[in-house]
């Protein structure tokens, strides 16, 4: 290959500018240092605007010179112009220092595009001595040189010291170009092509691209099939991605866990580097030790069960997975969009990434470290963006493919799960709202039979298991059930809680209907609670995880504080001696008010009520915050109120109406900010119902601020609170509406509606317990035909969403 050389050009006269013409007709790159005066600031003046020739002529170069001279150098300058594209130019007054070698880097490459150097001056040797026997050049001495052809073991040894240099500037973007590397890491790489040691020595410049962040050097190699040597990912990592200037240093959070691991080899793994023990082994298993750590930490921060995690030793594949979490945890974006496209289950592997990044925002978010959550979160959000893209593309192809796909599992960095099943998991509304995804759910809500309801209906004849199976029948059975249920339990409270009346039949029906329901109940809310009765063995989240999940949802909550007050009630009527059974009245009337909440839950799949519902269910939160903020502000006026009015009161839990008056401190505040003023106690026209009540003229002054606080501040507040949830849920209606949807059938493809599930729970417990010991179907026993196609089908979608500019960043 031919020897990198370059003209640079700093200050000279006429004779500079003929040597710079003579070294660009034969191709060779000239770097014009601009602003160190004379040649060097006319040529590039002249390539900026030839028309400013005649003025900066005799300021740079004097005024000595004829028609004719100024006549030779236009001419000269006009070849230069010709060949504008072979040079380039360093500003010493704006460019910083460290462009220099990018500049001549970039300028050397664009030559070698021209034309075999070497052989044209071979053969114009000879006419080369002619021509310039009066010009003196250092550079053009060297052209004379034959090209490179070194043997095999110098390229080792050149590639060993490669791997030791540090290049501190190239990871700032102010300072990269195409060849901001060291210009000899282009020079070994055409070096290594032509000598077919490319698949073998190609890592080490694959390393050091990685390490530099030199995202089209990296294209290039995989594209030539160059493998990333697992061997150097501890060094990757402990170079690259720890924090230099953290200000917590060795407890930065985000990677902890992978370079405690690099660290805890990290003695004997010093020690093979320094040739004090050979055994390539240990290399290899710190470098699986550390893939599989960096697993484990994506495993973490998503709150799945590590116990669970299992790996085998590396592929290629696993490879680019490997690289692309690196590239992920170091937020290494252009990086990581090359390792995903060259990967396999884009779809997936999209989604997991977009999960990690913002889950990493999150942690930098309560890290108060503003900027790097903001930029991990717009990375997220990119990564989710391109999946979006690529089901669109998809969805194009090959729509059934792509509702199928949703649905395919797979293992990526450790976790074995589905696109929408991961999407539900991790709160992807986009993706859950996407028309494939709204597809499959929809197949799945009719257990794939005609979804209109009368075909629906008649295929009750043609087709009754999958009929009896599918989740919207048990959905309108539970329904109905649940119906019946709140009836009894409604006439239940009203006429026969007493136990003297369990001779009625309607009383000994609707206990019995009442117990046994609820029994089934609880049985299907816990077996909920747990995964249900899945088993694909999906990754499992933490308990932690599955249990915060759980009550964050409005309707489970619901659903357990139904059951709580159920089982005291009817506790307390079957234990308690007391023949009014008040506080089970209490209990029952309490569990009744939750039942009918859950009553609107079952119109949460109509698409009209059901963003309704969840708008009242976002208010809710509000609603809490509120009242969080107005017990405080209520508690110090009541008690000012109680402390004035009636002053010098003893406390005495023995005392009859202590805790009434207790109840006092808050009854006031409430109804004044609901309008009930209490004005006959506030100016004494009546008295409180306590020993020493006296009128406090400062109680009205008091009354009158907290009235005007509370009514206009507070209440307005909360306004303007569910105004803001109104047009936030207004605006995400249909992506809401689809999370729930696909959670109430996640939840019914397996549940049995109470109370007939009891009549199952023996044959589905020997069912469960019998598909738990067998294990999934390996990859290898799937269709393979189908599976390289879907594989082939994500790859298209990926590459074109890429090529088209969308999920860019």
């Amino acid at each position: 290959m031919p020897v990198p050389i370059a003209v640079i050009v700093c200050e000279g006269n006429i004779e500079t500018i003929v040597h710079i013409s003579d070294a660009l007709d034969r191709k060779v790159p000239v770097i014009i240092i601009k602003g160190s005066g004379k040649a060097a600031d006319l040529v590039s003046d002249y390539l900026d605007n030839p028309f400013a020739l005649q003025t900066n002529f005799g300021t740079l170069l004097g005024i000595g010179f004829d028609k004719n001279m100024y006549d030779l150098v236009t001419k000269y300058l006009q070849r230069i112009g010709q060949n504008r594209h072979l040079v380039g130019v360093f500003d010493l007054d704006r460019d910083d220092p460290l462009m220099l070698s990018s500049i001549a880097g970039e300028t050397i490459v664009r030559s070698w595009y021209m034309g075999n150097i070497s052989q044209e001056i071979t053969n114009d040797n000879n006419q080369i001595n002619q021509q310039n026997k009066n010009v003196s050049s250092l550079a053009l001495t060297f052209l004379f040189r034959n090209i490179i052809n070194p043997t095999k073991e110098t390229v080792y040894q050149l590639l060993e010291e490669f791997k030791q240099l540090s290049m501190p500037y190239a990871l700032n973007g102010k300072y990269l170009g195409p060849t901001s590397l060291p210009l000899y890491y282009y020079v070994g790489l055409r070096l290594l092509e032509e000598m077919g040691l490319i698949q073998e020595c190609g890592p080490v410049l694959l390393f050091a691209a990685l390490k530099a962040n030199r995202c089209d050097y990296v294209k290039v190699l995989l594209d030539q099939g160059v493998v990333f040597d697992i061997n150097y990912l501890p060094e990757l990592y402990d170079k690259v991605v720890s924090c230099q200037h953290c200000v917590l240093e060795k407890d930065c959070p985000h990677l902890n866990s992978v370079l405690k691991q690099i660290k805890k080899e990290q003695r004997s793994f010093e020690h093979i580097k320094n040739g004090e023990n050979t055994d390539g082994s240990m290399i290899e298993t710190l470098s699986y030790t550390v893939a599989n750590s960096a697993k484990v930490l994506c495993r973490k921060l998503l709150d799945y069960d590590v116990e669970e995690f299992r790996t085998d030793r590396p592929s290629f594949d696993d490879s680019l997975s490997d690289i692309l979490l690196w590239a992920v945890l170091a937020n290494r974006k252009e990086l990581a969009n090359i390792y995903w496209l060259n990967g396999k289950d884009q779809l997936m592997t999209g989604l997991v990434c977009s999960a990690v990044l913002r889950k990493l925002s999150n942690d930098a978010k309560h890290l108060k470290e503003q900027i790097l959550a903001n930029d991990l979160m717009e990375h997220s959000k990119l990564f989710e963006q391109r999946c979006v893209h690529m089901m669109d593309e998809m969805s194009k192809e090959n729509i059934n493919q792509a509702i199928e796909l949703m649905d395919t599992e797979s293992v990526v960095m450790g976790i074995l799960s589905s696109p929408l099943h991961f999407a539900y998991e991790h709160h992807l509304y986009e993706i859950i709202a996407h028309i494939c995804a709204q597809k499959n759910v929809s197949r799945r809500w009719y257990n794939s039979l005609p979804p209109n309801l009368r075909p629906f209906l008649k295929s009750a004849i043609q087709e009754p298991l999958r009929f009896v199976t599918a989740p919207f029948t048990k959905y309108v059975a539970n329904s109905i059930f649940l119906f019946i249920m709140v009836i009894m339990f409604s006439g239940f409270l009203m006429t026969s809680i007493n136990r003297k009346y369990d001779y009625r039949f309607y009383t000994h029906l609707s206990t019995y209907f009442i117990y046994v329901w609820s029994i089934g109940d609880v049985v299907e809310e816990i077996t909920s609670f747990f995964g249900g009765l899945d088993t694909r063995h999906l990754s499992c989240r933490k308990p932690f995880s599955r249990t915060k999940r759980f009550l964050r949802n409005f309707w489970n909550v619901a659903d357990m504080l139904s059951y709580i007050f159920l089982i005291a009630g009817i506790a307390v009527r079957e234990l308690s001696n007391d023949e009014t059974l008040n506080n089970a009245r209490r209990m029952f009337g309490f569990s009744l008010i939750f039942m009918y909440l859950r009553c609107l839950k079952v119109f949460l799949v109509d698409r009209t009520m059901g963003p309704t519902l969840i708008m009242i269910k976002e208010m809710v939160k509000d609603l809490l915050v509120f009242m969080f903020i107005a017990v405080f502000v209520m508690l110090s006026v009541g008690i000012y109120y109680l402390a004035n009015l009636c002053p010098d009161r003893q406390l005495d839990w023995n005392e009859e109406g202590t805790v009434v008056t207790l109840w006092n401190v808050f009854v006031f505040p409430y109804w004044q900010l609901n309008g009930e003023l209490y004005k006959e106690y506030i100016y004494g026209t009546e008295e409180l119902p306590c020993v020493n009540y006296q009128l406090d003229r400062s109680v009205p002054i008091v009354a009158a601020i907290y009235v005007l606080f509370s009514n206009i501040l507070l209440t307005n507040l909360v306004i303007a609170e569910f105004s803001y949830t109104f047009e936030k849920v207004q605006d995400n209606a249909g992506k809401l509406w689809s999370f729930e949807m696909y959670t109430i059938i996640h939840d019914y493809k397996w549940r049995i509606p109470s109370p007939i599930n009891l009549v199952f729970a023996v044959p589905r417990l020997v069912y469960f317990s019998r598909n738990c010991k067998k294990t999934k179907v390996s990859e290898e026993q799937k269709d393979n035909k189908l599976k390289k196609y879907r594989e082939d089908y994500q790859k298209s979608a990926a590459l074109s969403i890429t090529n088209s500019g969308l999920g860019v960043n």
